[in-house]
């Protein structure tokens, strides 16, 4: 070791301990090192962040590419390997973890209501309340919650849309509108629905090759396909409900009001 190496001593204490969270998938669909191996149950320790890491936080061009997440959980929760193939979910539920642990509990809404005479108000509610709201997978009926059989006995295995799927979407959606999506082609168009259906799908009696599933589903009829379209929308009722209860400052009436569906919006 070279003795020349001098250690800042303000460094021993500054690790502050942050705080464990179980993902409201409880890992159960990650089986390729997306975690650590050390992580049992889906549990995390979330350590708050940096100045640095807030600053990436506030970079739209990271944020829009997914650079960021990835950083920052790289920093902050070592227990993730590979972030990109996390259920968006579980990222989204983690961002909450992470804004609570680096800034505390609190956060402020401004809204609106519809109501006469009506100005932004602005609302401070507490992110524990979505955090003990957050709704998880019962690992019991995990099976039954996933599957779906199609009227030829096929079998429909779905499985969570990753933060890398998600975020995909995300820019095809964002290219059309700077391009214009009413000039979509219906060839383009049904790709995109289709596309968006496979995210959700794991495999098709035993094949999970992506391409091999949309093909197949371009073929079948068209009933079945809303059949899937019906029956995949179904798991995903899980996870952080972004809706925080508030009472109208104008008129006194007692409203949900939901928040952008993206925590990221909390750190930009």
């Amino acid at each position: 070791m070279d003795q020349n190496i001098t250690i800042n001593p303000l460094l021993t204490r500054v690790r502050v301990p942050g705080q464990t969270f179980p993902l409201p998938s409880r890992g159960l669909f990650y089986t390729s090192g997306e975690l650590a191996p050390d992580v049992v149950d889906g549990e995390l320790h979330v350590y708050p962040m940096t100045a640095i890491d807030e600053l990436v936080m506030k970079s739209v061009d990271k944020v829009f590419s997914g650079q960021a997440v990835k950083e920052i959980f790289g920093r902050c929760i070592p227990g993730v390997t590979n972030p990109g193939a996390l259920s968006a979910k579980d990222v989204d539920f983690l961002l909450v973890a992470l804004r609570k642990v680096s800034y505390g509990p609190e956060f402020a809404i401004t809204y609106k209501h519809d109501c006469e005479d009506a100005k932004d108000n602005e609302y401070t509610s507490s992110l524990d309340s979505f955090i003990q709201s957050t709704k998880v997978i019962n690992p019991v009926t995990k099976r039954d919650q996933f599957a779906h059989t199609l009227p030829n006995g096929q079998i429909v295995n779905f499985k969570p849309a990753t933060y890398d799927d998600i975020l995909k979407v995300y820019q095809t959606q964002y290219s059309l509108e700077m391009s214009g999506a009413e000039n979509e082609q219906p060839e383009a168009a049904l790709e995109r629905v289709l596309e968006s259906v496979a995210i959700l799908i794991g495999d098709v009696d035993g094949t999970s090759d992506r391409g091999a599933v949309i093909e197949w589903m371009r073929a079948i009829p068209v009933l079945w396909l809303r059949d899937i379209s019906t029956a995949a929308q179904k798991t995903t009722s899980w996870g952080v409900t972004f809706e925080v209860p508030i009472k109208c400052r104008d008129c006194g009436e007692e409203l949900v009001v939901p928040t952008p569906l993206n925590p990221i919006s909390f750190f930009i």
